[in-house]
């Protein structure tokens, strides 16, 4: 749910060729969105709409535009339990990738990802000779298609890799540090689930206790947990974006890697519920299909859910808020400064606490 809220209206954009994508806020599928450069001109303060600045510079898989789809297992509020699957989608659209411009704004082929617009472009996908989607997770499988495995994802990040290392290893020979796309990637949006979900922490407390009628640490309580559909996307430096959580995510049947997705993601979110709310002695006994049939690829797989280091990310964010109130301390020091020695009165000199230099130093040391 959405409280409303009193918001100014966006005005129009300063910043050359800067857009905006405008999504209604309860419609899916990529239902009612459009690319604006002039938010303000067709919406008003009733307008129940998500604004958000257009990301120019998206990162291109064969030349089209890519978002993810994560999957996100919400076990409990307290102790905060997360855990993020390893296995989900990559959605490509339909038409090669341009900057939005008043003559391609509206190629929606071209600017939106979601696989349940992009399946009607036969067009396009006849032209690119892409198919819907492969038959299991394997890289092998995810070629010419429109809706990929994560697999295939870390592949494509594995090749990158290996081309900037080698590129840059041409460029500055030994002395530069290789890079790691896919643990980068995968840091990183470990950390944006994280840090969602402490921004709307205490709405879930009280959606929990209301709903279930019980506090979220009683122990004896209900074993509520709840699967969440993290859309993500990387710019060309590779650094991702969140978009938005589907508290609801569609877990279809269509096309096939859908399907097999959908019943991996729910038999390794029963294991892991199981396990964490009973314990190793009461773990669920799942019912396996005969191999001969399609769903039996991955039933054999290893449960594919990361738990997400809470305490890590939690001390991340306390360091950078220290850090935020030293420099805050130390520019309303420089700014008292500024005002002495432009009425003529002799300076006090910063102390180490608030310098730069003491700054530098305490972030080396917390690994910041």
């Amino acid at each position: 749910a959405h409280e409303s809220q009193n918001i100014p209206l966006l005005k129009s954009s300063t910043t050359p060729d800067q857009y905006y994508i405008v999504k209604p806020n309860d419609e899916q599928r990529g239902c009612g969105i459009y690319i604006t450069e002039n938010p303000s001109r067709d919406l008003n303060e009733q307008s129940d709409v998500v604004v958000s600045k257009y990301i120019g510079n998206p990162l291109t898989v064969d030349g089209f535009k890519v978002d993810l789809r994560i999957h996100v297992l919400l076990v409990s509020l307290d102790p905060l339990k997360i855990y993020i699957h390893h296995e989900g989608f990559l959605r490509l659209a339909t038409e090669k990738y341009e900057k939005p411009k008043p003559s391609n704004r509206q190629d929606y082929y071209m600017h939106l990802t979601n696989y349940s617009l992009n399946k009607y472009n036969k067009e396009g996908l006849k032209k690119h000779n892409y198919n819907l989607s492969g038959n299991d997770f394997s890289v092998k499988e995810s070629e010419q298609t429109i809706l990929r495995s994560i697999n295939s994802f870390k592949h494509f990040l594995e090749q990158e890799t290996n081309r900037i290392n080698a590129e840059n290893f041409a460029a500055m020979g030994s002395n530069i540090n290789p890079v790691n796309l896919e643990h980068q990637v995968w840091e990183e949006i470990k950390r944006i689930v994280y840090k969602t979900i402490i921004a709307s922490y205490e709405d879930l407390k009280k959606h929990y206790e209301k709903q279930l009628g019980t506090s979220i640490s009683d122990r004896h309580g209900s074993k509520a947990f709840q699967i969440l559909g993290y859309d993500i996307m990387l710019d060309e430096n590779y650094k991702p974006w969140f978009i938005e959580i589907n508290h609801n995510p569609d877990l279809d049947d269509d096309p096939f890697i859908a399907a097999m997705s959908s019943r991996k993601l729910i038999c390794d979110s029963l294991q892991t519920v199981c396990l964490e709310k009973f314990g190793e002695n009461n773990q669920l006994e799942m019912k396996k299909v005969p191999e001969d049939h399609p769903y039996s690829k991955f039933q054999h797989m290893d449960n594919l859910f990361e738990e997400l280091d809470c305490e890590l990310y939690k001390e991340e964010l306390e360091r950078k808020a220290d850090l935020v109130r030293h420099v805050r301390r130390g520019s309303a020091k420089i700014i008292e400064n500024y005002k002495t020695l432009a009425a003529g009165k002799p300076v006090l000199r910063l102390g180490s606490s608030v310098s730069g230099k003491k700054c530098n130093s305490n972030l080396e040391k917390r690994g910041s």
